[in-house]
């Protein structure tokens, strides 16, 4: 799921850069490059892993 929100943040920010677009600095593509990261890095790390015990 985290993988999914990276991607999506990473395809506007590339949008945004490739477009030249004027944004705030808050949305501008290197804030949302570094959010995409994070939320890569969550979803490499197992934030939010459902861990099966108990189960085969």
């Amino acid at each position: 799921m985290l993988a999914f929100v990276a991607a999506a943040l990473f395809g506007i920010a590339f949008i945004l850069h490739a477009a030249e677009v004027s944004t705030e600095p808050i949305f501008g593509p290197t804030s949302l490059l570094f959010l995409g990261l994070t939320f890569l890095a969550l979803h490499v790390g197992g934030a939010l892993a459902h861990t099966r015990r108990g189960h085969r």
